[in-house]
This record gives C-alpha cells, structure tokens and sequence, in this order.
C-alpha cells in the first residue's frame, strides 16, 4: 500500500508499507524553496530518518546529507567554471569511509575529454576519451600514488 501527498505547494510525502506489518514503512518527505534549496528526509520504519539538503543556483551544487542517525555525513560540491570545465569534491565524515575526500575535474579538450582526480589516499589519476571515428573510441589513463610511488596505466579501444 503506498500514498503520496502533494497538496502543499513545493511539498511531497510518500509513503509505503505493507497492510500485514504497518511499522515496517518507508517514507520520505521533500521540501523545495524557490531560492535552489531542497530539503528532504527518508524514514525507514521508526528508526531515525536519513536528512539531506541540497542547494542549486547558477553554475554551483552543493549537498549534505546525514545518514545513520547522524553517525555518517557526506558533504559534495560541484561547480561548473565553463561548458567545457567541470570540478567537484566530496568528503565523508563517519561510516566506514571517514576522513575520505576527492577532488577532481572535467575538460573538453577540442575532440578529447579529460579527467583528473586527487583522492584521501593521496592517488592522482588522469583519464581521457577520444573519438577516433564513429563507433570507435580511445580510452586510456593513468594514476600514481604520492606515497607509495605504484603507477597504474592502461588504455583501450571500443568498437560499438
């Protein structure tokens, strides 16, 4: 059995559960403001809701969102400097994966695309895509460990 409300402008609930088990539901409730912000909550039967929040405006993203009764926060970002410029980050706090973070970007090199990325790690990695011919594509990359000095490489070609 499910359920969806909507009669509050920039408001949703939706709820699920079975007739056999009523406290085993989930629900989930947005909000959006008209300024880019959305503001949501999942529940999982009555245990504590997972909360995000995202905000939008112009060539910028930003989210938080908390999960595990608040034990887990991951926080990203994304910005978009032009068409063919991209950058995001990401960071965890709590969970298994505290204290990691990335940060990376996106660039459209005339016909190339490229990718670079830094992790908590401390792996840089760069990647890139090249259209050879229509239905042919170049992939190849590379990554190296600041601490460690391991070099990973590789590269192929797909036929579609």
């Amino acid at each position: 059995m499910s359920a969806t409300y909507t009669a509050i402008a920039d408001a949703s609930v939706k709820v699920e559960t079975k007739v056999s088990n009523p406290a085993a539901f989930n629900a989930e409730c947005l909000y959006s403001h008209g300024s880019g912000a959305i503001v949501g909550a999942k529940f999982h039967g009555l245990n504590i809701p997972n909360v995000g929040l995202s905000f939008a405006t112009g060539d910028i993203f930003a989210s938080i969102l908390a999960k595990n009764g608040g034990g887990e926060i991951n926080a990203h970002a994304h910005y978009k400097v032009s068409n063919d410029i991209k950058v995001a980050a990401t960071y965890q706090q709590g969970g298994k994966a505290s204290g990691k973070w990335s940060f990376g970007g996106v660039a459209a090199l005339g016909d190339i695309t490229a990718k670079a990325k830094l992790e908590s790690n401390m792996t840089a990695s760069l990647a890139c895509k090249k259209d050879l011919a229509k239905g042919m594509t170049f992939f190849g990359g590379a990554s190296y460990n600041l601490n460690s000095a391991d070099i990973g490489y590789g590269a192929k070609v797909s036929i579609e």
